[in-house]
C-alpha cells in the first residue's frame, strides 16, 4: 500500500501525530511532542509531516526543527516514527525524503539526527538508503528517559545528512551507490565471537587494522527479549568499540546489513570502519 506524505496541517492532524508518537514510545512518555507544539515547530520554519494511507489514517511523521546549530543554519530531525503495523515497508524512507524536499527549500543543506546504533533496521535507513554519515558516539544522548524503547540505554550515533552531496543526490533519484568492500575487514567482535548461555557477548581486544567491521545483533530487541542482560552487555560492547575507534581516527564508511558481503552468521550486521588518520 502507497501512503501520501504531506506537511501536517491542523488540530486534527497534530493530533494523529501525538496519538502515534505514544503508540511508538508509550503512553504518557514524556518526550511526546504535544499538538500546540508542533504548530509552534511548523510556524518557526520546521517541519512536521505525516505519511497518509488511503483512509486518511497516519502511518508515520517526522518532526524536525530549523536554527543554528554549530553556528550555521541547519534542520535537526527530532523525531520519525512509522507505525508499528508499517515497520519495514519504506515509509520511514519516504518520509525522510520529503522532508529534504521541505528542507532545501528553505536554502538548508545540511540535516542532523540521532538513532541507536544497535538498531540495524535503522542503520540500514540512514547510512545505506540515504547516505546520511556518522559524526559521533554520544551516550546517554537522553538520560532519564521512562519509554520501554529505551530500556537498553540511549547511546546514539549523531549523523550528517548533507542534502547536495553527489551521493545523497544519486539515492534521491534512485540511483545506485557504490558501497566499499568488507572483504580485506577485520572483525571486531566479542572474543572469538563467542558468547555464554544467556547470550552475554564476551570481551575480546581491539585491532589495529586500517579497516573494520564492528558487529552488532540483527534484531536487538529480540536479544533483548530473551535476557535483559544481553542487552545491556551489546551495548557496553559496542559503546567501547565505537568509542574506541572513532576517537582513533576511523570513520564508519559503510553499514552491512545481515548476510550481506557473502556473511554467513546472518544473526550479525556490522558498521565498516576505516582508518583515515593517526591516533589522536
Amino acid at each position: 500500500m502507497s501512503v501520501t506524505c504531506r506537511r501536517l496541517k491542523g488540530f486534527q492532524d497534530f493530533q494523529l501525530c501525538y496519538a502515534l508518537q505514544e503508540e511508538v514510545w508509550g503512553e504518557g512518555f514524556s518526550g511526546c511532542v504535544k499538538p500546540v507544539m508542533q504548530m509552534i515547530v511548523d510556524k518557526m520554519g520546521g517541519v512536521v509531516s505525516g505519511a497518509f494511507e488511503e483512509d486518511g489514517s497516519l502511518a508515520g511523521f517526522v518532526l524536525g526543527l530549523t536554527g543554528l546549530y554549530r553556528g550555521r543554519l541547519a534542520h535537526w530531525s527530532h523525531m520519525l516514527a512509522v507505525h508499528p503495523s508499517r515497520g519495514g515497508s519504506g515509509v520511514g524512507r519516504s518520509l525522510k525524503w520529503h522532508q529534504r524536499e521541505c528542507v532545501m527549500k528553505l536554502g538548508i543543506e545540511e540535516v542532523f539526527w540521532t538513532y541507536d546504533p544497535l538498531e540495524s533496521r535503522n542503520a540500514h535507513l540512514n547510512l545505506n538508503l540515504l547516505g546520511a554519515r556518522v559524526e559521533e558516539y554520544q551516550r546517554d544522548f537522553y538520560p532519564g528517559s521512562e519509554s520501554p524503547r529505551h530500556g537498553h540505554g540511549t547511546d546514539r550515533f549523531l549523523v550528517c545528512w548533507r542534502l547536495s552531496e553527489e551521493r545523497v543526490c544519486r539515492l534521491a533519484r534512485g540511483q545506485p551507490v557504490a558501497r566499499p568492500s568488507a572483504d580485506d575487514a577485520v572483525r571486531v567482535e566479542p572474543a572469538h565471537g563467542s558468547v555464554d548461555k544467556q547470550g552475554v557477548p564476551q570481551a575480546g581486544e581491539w585491532s589495529g587494522a586500517k579497516r573494520l567491521r564492528v558487529v552488532i545483533p540483527a534484531e536487538i530487541e529480540a536479544v533483548k527479549s530473551q535476557s535483559a542482560q544481553a542487552g545491556k552487555a551489546w551495548r557496553l560492547f559496542t559503546r567501547a568499540a565505537l568509542e574506541h575507534y572513532l576517537s582513533s581516527g576511523y570513520q564508519v564508511v559503510a553499514y552491512f546489513p545481515p548476510a550481506a558481503a557473502g556473511d554467513p552468521q546472518t544473526r550479525w550486521g556490522s558498521y565498516l570502519l576505516q582508518q583515515t588518520q593517526g591516533e589522536r
